[in-house]
Parts: C-alpha cells; structure tokens; sequence
C-alpha cells in the first residue's frame, strides 16, 4: 500500500497529495503508530491530541511557538523535534517594480491598494508566519483590502501561469509566498522586486542591534519566543 500512494501521489492529475500512515501487528484490532506528514499547524494539534505520535511540519518555526506556547498557543504543547530535515525555503514579498515599494513596511506607509497573490491552500504554515511578518512592520492583509487593495488565494506554487503569469498580465502586482528558488530569478525577469524590510523592524523583533549580531538573531527569531 505505500508503494501504491507513493505512485498516486507522484502523478500530477492526482488530487490527494497529503499522507497519514497508520501502523499494527497483523494481529491486533488496535492501531498502534500514526504517522502524519503535514504542512500546517494541524500536526501539531494532531499530536497534542494523540491522534498522531509521529508529524512532520514545514516550516518549523510553528512547533517552536507551540513548544513555548507563544502567539497563537495559549498554552505551552507537549511537542518534541526528533529531527530536522534542511530546506532552503525562505519568505518573498515580490512587488511588480511599477509600485515604487522599496521597503515592506511602505505598503502600510503609503496605505498602498496592493493587489495581491498569496497560496491558495489556506492551511499551509506559510499563511501563519506571513500574518506574523506583516504584523511586525506594521500591517494586515485586511489592511490592504481596505485600502482598495485584493488578496487572491491562487492554486499552486508562484511559478504557476496564474501567479506569476497574472503579474506579467497585470492582473496582480504583488507574491507574498516560500519556496524563493522556484520563482526568484523568474519574478526579476519579469520586473518584480523583492522587498526586505527595514532594520528597526528587524531590531524589533531579534532585539539587535545591527550587523552580524542581527542576522543572527533574526534567523534565531523563527526557532524561539522572546519573554514579553
């Protein structure tokens, strides 16, 4: 049977692409491992409630939060990484170059009526730390609709004909999204840029200064939560 979802999963007109796994001895009723490979929070909720002894989450910043039991968590979870498994997945505010944006926090700033495309499944993790960034430099997706702005939920990943093929049509001026080396080059060809955000909104939350010492801190932000 894995082998079976191994093949349906890897064929592109298959649907079901998320795998729960479900262990025992031939001759016993009861199931005795569970294993969930997951790309949002639910993983973490699953195994709090024993429904799951083994998850995989991406990213994993979530699992710290939940372990401190900060933003969302009211309440410390008892979750326990076993293992890291390295991905180069990084977050990407690409604007089309006609905007003017320099910075992420001009968009608040400038109350600018972005329109923009983010990942049409609303249960990935990326949507749980894009709401955090955008929160840090001062604004919300609701924001940017009430400054006459859109936010569209667009299948696939950025490189898709309706994402960033939307931008070079000029339906869309604006990627929030992970998984940068898939699209990066391709959003610089078309005119997009990349928005970093401004160093006192960096400070801010590593609690830095600036240099070395804040690039550190900032790639340790999305494994720990701060006291206060």
């Amino acid at each position: 049977m894995l082998e079976a979802a191994s093949e349906l999963v890897g064929m592109k007109i298959w649907p079901y692409r998320q795998a729960r796994i479900s262990l025992r001895d031939q001759e016993e009723g009861e199931w005795r491992i569970s294993l969930f490979g997951s790309d949002n929070i639910e993983a973490i909720e699953a195994v709090d409630r024993g429904e799951v002894h083994i998850a995989t989450l991406n990213p994993a910043a979530p699992l710290s939060l939940a372990y401190r039991g900060c933003g969302p968590f009211i309440k410390p979870i008892a979750v326990r990484a076993i293992a890291i498994i390295p991905s180069f997945d990084q977050l990407a505010f690409a604007v089309a170059e006609k905007t003017g944006l320099q910075f992420l926090s001009d968009v608040a700033e400038r109350r600018y009526p972005l329109r923009v495309s983010l990942r049409g499944q609303k249960t990935h993790s990326v949507h749980f730390m894009l709401k955090e960034v955008l929160a840090g430099v001062g604004f919300s997706l609701e924001d940017i609709i009430s400054w006459g702005g859109e936010v569209r939920y667009d299948h696939g990943l950025p490189d898709a004909p309706n994402r960033l093929g939307a931008v070079e049509r000029g339906e869309v001026d604006a990627i929030f999204d992970e998984a940068l080396a898939f699209w990066g080059n391709r959003a610089l060809e078309i005119g997009m840029q990349l928005l970093p955000v401004k160093d006192k909104h960096l400070q801010r939350e590593a609690g830095s200064s600036s240099g070395d010492d804040l690039k550190r801190k900032l790639s340790e932000t999305f494994n720990r939560c701060e006291d206060g």
